[in-house]
């Protein structure tokens, strides 16, 4: 378990890490100004100089830059230090914050010493609120969130104890899975990785991980080890050996203190409606939606909780719909007079009428449920796919059936009284024809 420090602690850990360093050093750098290019970052002669004065390496062979963005360790420490406030940035020109100096000097400390010196609470707050921003950015947080990087991160914060790596692996691949199955393909020939922009190192480890995990491709297993990679390079985890392939990942305190700050910025206000509510979590894989969502359920008896998601999902659009009703039926067995009721309905009721049959219950289903309920799914899909990609996979699985079954099916759907049954009926036709 992470051992608990102080303040004082705490910031100098949190200064200690690479990334901040660089970047306090880089804005101390920058001074009372510097001229940007057209896009935004250092001309390649000044990245140059910065790279030596902040401490980077340059890639092997290098003597000139075609762009600040050419050496990886020099990007990220100019974003981490935009984000945080060390470095301003208008109209193409760039100058430090005044406090600048001071956190370079005392990184250099660290550095030296392994200490800072006396610390006021004040400067230890700037610096862990920097360090809190910086840390973030790799994972996406807050303009982009990478849920695969989240999921690790959740994971590892949820352990209370030292994670394998086929674990966080496992977690991320559900993670995959639950935000659409999102295949992040390989990377790049710079190794930048479409999934979060970070260079995955090649690693044989990765092919053995991602057997473990069922990943064939190694895509997510890789996404994993960049993951924690980055979280031990911030400070926020340290890696030991252990009985699991490819060891052991635990978070330090400074890594408990991003996981809570990253999931208290996922949660909605326990004050949002259910539809609110839902709709904010929606874009969560399973776990992180579930967690999100606790402190607005503990607000709530869970009974009327089951009972406002429920009308939520009857009245909302077909994304909102599939978050609530996976949020209700989360909170089993609570919540089963809710159900019922909605059973008595035609429609939506459907819904309620096939969870609770699945739970043993003595309803009866309406002969309409099962093709509204693919009505439903084919709706829901097409929110997040193209059309074309809808008709081509309904295409597909029209025709692999015989064409009096395909008929009873369209027949099916056209009277089940789902509003887009006409929609979805004149997709299938298409599909076929």
């Amino acid at each position: 378990m992470p051992q608990l420090l102080s303040l004082p602690e705490l910031a100098e850990a949190a200064l200690a890490a690479a990334p901040l360093a660089r970047a306090c050093r880089l804005a101390a750098w920058v001074g009372d100004g510097r001229e940007l290019t057209g896009t935004g970052v250092l001309r390649p002669a000044a990245a140059l100089e910065a790279c030596a004065e902040a401490g980077i390496e340059l890639p092997p062979g290098t003597s000139r830059l075609r762009s600040a963005r050419d050496v990886e360790d020099l990007h990220r420490a100019w974003e981490a230090a935009v984000e945080t406030g060390l470095v301003t940035v208008v109209a193409g020109q760039a100058w430090a914050a005044a406090d600048a100096p001071g956190l370079a000097e005392a990184a250099a400390k660290i550095a030296e010493t392994g200490e800072a010196g006396p610390m006021t609470p004040e400067f230890s707050e700037r610096i862990i609120t920097a360090w809190l921003r910086a840390a973030a950015l790799p994972m996406g947080v807050p303009e982009d969130p990478c849920m695969i990087c989240l999921a690790v991160l959740h994971e590892l914060g949820q352990a209370g104890r030292p994670s394998g790596m086929p674990g966080l692996i496992q977690a991320a691949a559900d993670a995959a899975a639950g935000t659409g199955g999102i295949a992040f393909g390989p990377p790049d020939p710079g190794g930048v990785c479409p999934g979060c922009g970070e260079v995955h190192e090649p690693d044989e480890l990765i092919e053995l991980l991602a057997g473990l995990a069922g990943d064939s491709d190694g895509d997510v297993a890789d996404h994993a080890l960049t993951s924690v990679a980055l979280l031990v390079q911030y400070g926020a985890a340290v890696t030991g050996p252990g009985t699991t392939v490819g060891g052991t990942v635990c978070l330090t305190t400074l890594g408990e203190l991003l996981a809570d700050r990253i999931m208290a910025g996922l949660e909605p206000d326990p004050a949002m409606s259910a539809a609110d509510a839902a709709q904010l979590v929606s874009v969560l894989p399973g776990r992180l939606a579930e967690a999100a969502i606790e402190p607005w359920l503990a607000v709530r008896v869970p009974d009327g909780a089951v009972r406002e998601l429920l009308a939520a999902a009857e009245r909302g659009d077909p994304v909102t719909r599939g978050s609530a009703l996976a949020l209700a039926r989360k909170q089993d067995p609570h919540g089963r007079a809710a159900w019922r009721e909605q059973a008595r309905k035609p429609g939506f009721g459907a819904y309620a009428r096939q969870w609770l049959i699945s739970r043993g219950e003595p309803v009866v289903a309406d002969e309409r449920d099962d093709a509204w309920l693919l009505v439903e799914s084919i709706t829901q899909v097409g929110v997040v796919a193209p059309a074309e990609v809808v008709s081509a996979v309904l295409g597909s699985a029209v025709r692999s059936e015989p064409e009096s079954e395909t008929d009873d099916v369209l027949a099916g759907i056209e009277r089940c009284g789902h509003p887009a049954a006409a929609d979805v009926a004149h997709l299938m036709r298409d599909a076929t024809s």
